[in-house]
């Protein structure tokens, strides 16, 4: 009752909901960089929303399953095929022992997710399954897929199911709106550099991990250079490093920073941002 992986990505792991509050002893939480893409394929296979599945980044994935299992695919589009038949990623997809699947580099956004009937069985550390590369920690012996690596699955089965909501995914567009709030060290910053960060673009580069994201932008310009007192750092936390680069952090992302954050993105457009291309252009806008 397993999946062999023939071919990964660069980032593909095995992430659930997270595992929260450890932050104290410098373990971030983790889990989903586009929670509600995860969710929806779990649900549609009538999963817990956190059980642990396959995040897929942007290049796809090839393997091979040794029973029947129900899967299910939600978040960037891609093409997916089974025995090289291209198939309806709408509703869940019914693999037979031996079935080669097949999800193409998407076609758009950074992740997709893979699912099975009853999830993958790994080991839970700390309250989770979610790999910490960083840390080794968690999911498929702590690191990144590679080929030729057998997981076992928990309770493989064939499910009818339900269809993927519709609804639930806008369609991917290359200019961004993220809601945000003015950083611990908004007031250190020029008032320039306060309105440029709300009016002006920024646009992703290919710096892109589970850790943060960089992008580039405007000059923003600390008024006077200081140190500063390294503090709580939470996802969605926009840094401007002396050398005047621009990391967002995310789900992976260090507990503790020393940077000046002018801005922190709201949680709920964490998923959006998960899903923003190399070249790709972001506004930021004053949320409530």
């Amino acid at each position: 009752m397993s999946i062999t992986i023939n071919k990964a990505g660069f980032m593909t792991t095995v992430q659930d909901g997270g595992r929260p509050g450890y932050g104290h002893l410098g373990i971030p939480a983790s889990g989903f960089m586009d929670r509600q893409s995860a969710h929806v394929a779990n649900q549609m296979l009538n999963n817990d929303a956190n059980t642990p599945l396959l995040e897929v980044d942007v290049a796809g994935i090839s393997l091979s399953i040794d029973v029947s299992c129900s899967v299910a695919v939600a978040g960037a589009q891609a093409e997916v095929l089974v025995n090289q038949k291209v198939q309806d990623t709408g509703k869940p997809i019914n693999l037979k022992a031996d079935d080669q699947l097949l999800i193409k580099p998407l076609k758009n956004g950074m992740w997709t997710y893979l699912a099975f009937a009853g999830g993958i069985a790994v080991e839970s550390v700390l309250g989770s399954c979610s790999t910490l590369t960083v840390a080794t920690l968690g999911g498929y012996q702590g690191r990144r897929l590679e080929k030729q690596d057998c997981l076992s699955l928990l309770k493989p089965e064939i499910v009818q199911g339900q269809p993927k909501p519709c609804h639930k995914r806008p369609p991917h567009n290359t200019i961004h709106s993220l809601a945000a709030v003015a950083g611990p060290e908004f007031e250190l910053f020029t008032c320039r550099s306060k309105k440029q960060i709300f009016k002006e673009p920024f646009t992703m580069t290919e710096h892109i991990s589970r850790q943060g994201l960089k992008i580039t932008g405007p000059e923003l310009i600390v008024k006077n250079q200081i140190d500063i007192n390294s503090s709580g750092l939470v996802p969605g936390s926009l840094q401007v490093t002396p050398g005047g680069e621009y990391i967002i952090t995310h789900r992976d992302s260090q507990t503790t920073g020393g940077y000046p954050r002018i801005i922190v993105l709201q949680r709920q457009v964490l998923n959006q941002l998960a899903q923003v291309r190399p070249g790709e252009h972001i506004y930021f806008y004053l949320g409530h």
